[in-house]
């Protein structure tokens, strides 16, 4: 899962470096679990402008209440209002046996978060150039049809003369 800010800088040429543009945040960024550890990703989800959860065929680290960081991640951003785009894997069973949850309890909690995630914005990947094109063009119509703070464009935006009223504004104080 990734929740996005703000870009780190110009455009790149293709689809993966432009990817690679926005700020990632999840618990798979942090070496340990911690409650300190949520509290800097619940930060960053709440400054975030889109959420990004992409499933495959593990349900993940667990916390100690027993509900994956994903899913809480998940959770979160649905009950603050942050659009969730959500990328399920077309057919999990395909997946090779190391990139797959054993564990019934892990598998059924796997299948629960899917069925969270359908529920908002989803798309099917088979693989991962499928997932980088649908990722691509999921993030390029959603920063057109539901702009956040972090991505209006501000090319057209009266800079020069909000300056000068903002002078004027703060002279009369």
């Amino acid at each position: 899962s990734m929740a996005l800010e703000r870009p780190l800088g110009e455009p790149a040429a293709n689809p993966e470096e432009r990817l690679r543009a926005f700020a990632r945040v999840g618990m798979e960024l942090f070496l340990s679990r911690s409650q300190k550890s949520w509290k800097v990703i619940e930060r960053f989800i709440k400054n975030s402008d889109y959420y990004v959860i992409i499933l495959a065929g593990r349900y993940g680290s667990e916390d100690d209440d027993g509900i994956g960081f994903t899913e809480k991640e998940f959770d979160l951003a649905e009950s603050l209002g942050i659009p969730i785009i959500g990328f399920l894997h077309q057919d999990p069973e395909s997946l090779p046996v190391r990139d797959s949850d054993r564990a019934e309890s892990a598998i059924k909690k796997l299948e629960s978060l899917r069925k969270k995630v359908e529920r908002v914005q989803t798309s099917y990947w088979t693989d991962e150039a499928d997932l980088v094109a649908k990722l691509t063009a999921s993030l390029a119509n959603e920063f057109v049809e539901n702009p956040r703070v972090g991505w209006v464009r501000d090319d057209g935006f009266p800079k020069a003369e909000l300056m000068e009223r903002n002078i004027a504004l703060q002279s009369q104080l």
